[in-house]
């Protein structure tokens, strides 16, 4: 059976302009026809602002600093690594792919545009929280790349988690979006070695742009061979939920960074 697959994201660049080209190179079994774009980005509520100082809180004002000099890491330094094509040139002049902008991820608007594209099965690529209105709209639901490995690392940053608990494995997982945030049934998951370079940011942008690269061929094997990886999907079990580190974390992070560093060949 020939999958008709939409992808759903909130960026026209990051994992989307990443993942495309390389799903588009190795489609046999499926065809991508349609691409939606959320033009609102995570709305600003009320609600969204008392997370945020929450978390803030939780993981206090020196933590809030690492994080937003870790963004970098994530952002531009892996931009310039995988120096990724445009989305929209992508779809609209190589591809001929249907491509949608549409104000709010959940939005009638929405999920209008994913029932009229006929997709038995749609990607989520770099999005927040999807309604199950949304996701169960295909046939066969909606994937997720999470890129770690779960469910022992649940909405955790790649990299820097598993340098905390010490080990030296990443790796990327395809899972089913369900109402439990990174708590869907597991298609496929692979483990990758850390990249381990002269800096704790560099060793972060190399090992995330290697386990990029690894997830779209993943993610590509997956809807290449989809009935057989849908019928073996594992439920997961009980896992780690992690978010930006404290100061304290970050110190044990950069000390098991140098100590891997130093032991790894």
């Amino acid at each position: 059976m020939m999958l008709n697959v939409a992808i759903i994201t909130s960026s026209e660049s990051r994992s989307a302009a990443h993942h495309l080209p390389i799903l588009l190179e190795e489609a046999e079994q499926y065809r991508i026809s349609t691409v939606l774009i959320n033009t609102a980005g995570s709305p600003k509520t009320v609600r969204w602002l008392r997370r945020k100082l929450k978390k803030v809180w939780r993981i206090g004002p020196l933590g809030a600093l690492i994080g937003w000099r870790m963004r970098k890491w994530y952002t531009v330094d892996m931009d310039a690594l995988l120096q990724s094509s445009s989305l929209v040139e992508t779809c609209t002049s190589k591809n001929d792919i249907h491509l949608h902008r549409i104000e709010g991820l959940n939005s009638t608007a929405m999920k209008d545009a994913l029932s009229s594209s006929g997709a038995n099965v749609a990607i989520s690529l770099g999005n927040g929280f999807i309604a199950p209105s949304l996701f169960s709209i295909p046939r066969f639901g909606m994937l997720n790349i999470h890129h770690e490995e779960l469910p022992t690392f649940r909405n955790a940053q790649s990299v820097i988690w598993p340098l905390h608990e010490g080990r030296n494995q990443t790796g990327y997982t395809v899972h089913e979006i369900t109402r439990e945030i990174d708590g869907g049934r597991i298609l496929k998951s692979e483990s990758l070695p850390i990249q381990f370079k002269d800096t704790l940011g560099q060793t972060v942008s190399h090992s995330c742009a290697a386990t990029w690269n690894a997830a779209a061929q993943g993610l590509s094997e997956v809807l290449n061979h989809f009935s057989e990886h849908r019928q073996h999907a594992e439920e997961q079990g009980p896992g780690g939920h992690f978010t930006t580190p404290t100061f304290r974390q970050y110190l044990r992070i950069h000390q098991e960074w140098k100590r891997l560093k130093s032991t790894t060949p």
